[in-house]
Order: structure tokens, then C-alpha cells, then sequence
């Protein structure tokens, strides 16, 4: 996860290569490319119809490790402005080229204003919802087709969510993560620490919410 702020060289300079296409996903311009350039095109001109799809040649375009985890990531999390992060095409990469880069999780963890439960749905709706349009942003295209179509992806996924349920969001996890987050804030002299409680609160009740949700779908 980074920054909104990190401009493209620098993206370039931390990935250790110069030949980077980097599109911004709240860029209008950039988003159009992408319907002609990006990745849904690509698989387009070399498989066809979204029908001949299967896990494995999507596997070939896009790093559905990289696209798992980012759904996991705010799954977890409870991210609310899903639209948002940075496309990247790495010409250099061995295996897939097409990749994401994650930023911006300041809206997540529950509201300070009491609606702890106000974002439940909001991922299964929009992971389940209504077939995506032509503006459809490629995430929940490739996402939406391989869950309802692809066995073996729902299985790698299963397991994903297992692994990050049982042994990464625990209750150690959590005592270390916000006990830095106490410590930053006291660096900084922050003294509003109510996102502590309801920092724990939230990801404590999510695993169960999200278990019941995916069995659901």
C-alpha cells in the first residue's frame, strides 16, 4: 500500500525499472486508454470472448496473486473508496505484466460516528452486484467473471481467505499493530485515540461477518 502522492518516477525508482506504464485510476484519461490498452483489451485480442476466460489464461495477463490480495486487503480492512489505486504494466516482468498497486486506505475500520456496520454489504455488492458496463473498472470484471466461472479460482481464493482469517488478522496481530499506532500517536502528540477502540473493534467482528458472507456467495 502507498501513497496517492507518489508520483510515477518515483514508483518507477522503488520498482527497479524505467518501463513502467503507470495509469491513475481516478484519472479520466487514463481510464480511457485503459478500455483500448489495459488489460480487459489485452485479453480481448488474445482469447476472445469473455466465455473462452478460464483462470489460468487470465493468469497469463494479470497477477491474480496481486488482484487477490488487494481484495483481501480491503475486504479486511473495510475499504470504502474501492475505485481508487494505480494500474501498472511491467514489460519486464517473467509470467504476467498487469498488476496493481494499492493506496489510499483512509476510509476504512468503521465510522467514528457509530455506524460500525454501515459498510458490511458494501463489498459483496459490489463484488456480486449487478454485470458490470462499459466503464466498469477492470478489477470487478475479471473478479466477477472468474468467481462465477472459474472452480479453481474460487478454491485459490478460499484458501487465501483462510490463511488471512486464521493466521494474519489475530488477535497478536492486532495487539502489536495498534500498540504501534498508540506509540506513533503519542510521537506525533495526538491525543484523539477513539480509532484505537474502534480500530480493534472492527477487525475483531470482521473475519466472522466476511466467513458468513463469501459462504453466502
Amino acid at each position: 500500500v502507498t501513497s496517492e502522492h507518489l508520483s510515477p518516477s518515483l514508483r518507477k525508482r522503488a520498482l527497479g525499472t524505467d518501463s513502467l506504464r503507470i495509469y491513475d485510476l481516478r484519472d479520466k484519461i487514463h481510464r480511457e486508454r485503459l478500455r483500448t490498452e489495459g488489460p480487459l483489451a489485452e485479453l480481448r485480442q488474445r482469447f476472445g470472448p469473455m466465455s473462452g476466460w478460464t483462470m489460468e489464461r487470465v493468469g497469463e495477463v494479470v497477477d491474480l496473486d496481486n488482484l487477490s490480495d488487494w481484495l483481501l486487503s480491503v475486504l479486511f480492512c473495510g475499504t470504502r473508496d474501492l475505485y481508487q489505486g494505480t494500474l501498472v504494466h511491467d514489460p519486464s516482468r517473467a509470467g504476467p505484466k498487469w498488476f496493481w498497486i494499492a493506496w489510499d486506505y483512509d476510509m476504512s475500520l468503521g465510522r467514528l460516528d457509530g455506524e460500525l456496520g454501515s459498510s458490511d454489504s458494501l463489498h459483496m455488492d459490489w463484488l456480486f452486484g449487478p454485470a458490470p458496463g462499459p466503464e466498469t473498472e477492470d478489477r470487478k470484471v475479471i473478479l466477477q467473471h472468474l468467481f462465477a466461472t472459474s472452480e479453481p479460482f474460487r478454491r485459490s481464493f478460499a484458501r487465501r481467505f483462510v490463511r488471512a482469517r486464521d493466521s494474519l488478522v489475530t488477535a497478536g496481530f492486532l495487539d502489536a499493530t495498534l500498540s504501534q499506532y498508540e506509540h506513533e500517536a503519542a510521537a506525533h502528540g495526538i491525543t484523539d485515540l477513539r480509532y484505537q477502540a474502534l480500530a480493534r473493534t472492527y477487525l475483531t467482528r470482521r473475519p466472522a461477518i466476511l466467513t458468513q458472507q463469501l459462504r453466502t456467495h
